[in-house]
C-alpha cells in the first residue's frame, strides 16, 4: 500500500530510502526506488543509526506505533508521521483507504501533486519473478482465477 506514496515521491524527484522488512526489496526491485530491506528493521537502535550515518533530513512514518517512531527520536531526526508524537503530524483520516493516508503523509514534500493513473498504481514486477509466477500457475491451475487477500502483513 506505500507503492503510490513512493511512486509520487519518485516522480516528484524526491531523493529517499525506503526501509523496511527483507521481503521490501523483491517487492521493489523492477522500481528504481532506493530499498533497504533488512531483518534488523525492528532494531530501533540499528534503524537510528542508518538514519544518522546516512544524513537523512526527514522520516515519512507509514505505521503510526511508537516503534516506527522510536528510531528517529533517537537519531533527532524530524518525522511526519499519523502518530501524535511525530514531529509534522498528519491527522489521521478514518474515512479515506490506507493508500490514501499513506499519499497524504508524502504531501509535505511534493509541490505538485497529481493523481495517479490506474496503470501507476501497479508495482512492476521483475521478469523473473514473472516468469516465475506463469510456471507456477500453468502447472496448477488451466482456467482462470481471482486472488483474494483479506489479510496483508504490515511491511
Amino acid at each position: 500500500m506505500t507503492y503510490p506514496l513512493l511512486l509520487q515521491l519518485s516522480n516528484a524527484g524526491v531523493d529517499f530510502t525506503c526501509f523496511g522488512h527483507p521481503s521490501a526489496q523483491d517487492i521493489f526491485s523492477a522500481t528504481d526506488f532506493c530499498v533497504v530491506g533488512d531483518s534488523r528493521i525492528r532494531n530501533a537502535f540499528w534503524l537510528a543509526r542508518q538514519y544518522r550515518d546516512e544524513g537523512f533530513s526527514n522520516a515519512i512514518l507509514c505505521p503510526s506505533s511508537l516503534s516506527a517512531l522510536l528510531p528517529t527520536k533517537i537519531a533527532r531526526l524530524p518525522s511526519v508521521g499519523h502518530h501524535f508524537l511525530s514531529s509534522h503530524r498528519i491527522r489521521h483520516n478514518s474515512n479515506v483507504h490506507r493508500v490514501e493516508q499513506y499519499c497524504a503523509l508524502g504531501r509535505p514534500f511534493l509541490k505538485d501533486v497529481h493523481k495517479l493513473s490506474t496503470e501507476e498504481g501497479f508495482i512492476p514486477i521483475n521478469p523473473e519473478s514473472q516468469h516465475i509466477a506463469k510456471n507456477l500457475v500453468k502447472d496448477v491451475l488451466d482456467e482462470p482465477f481471482i486472488a483474494v487477500c483479506p489479510y496483508a502483513a504490515n511491511l
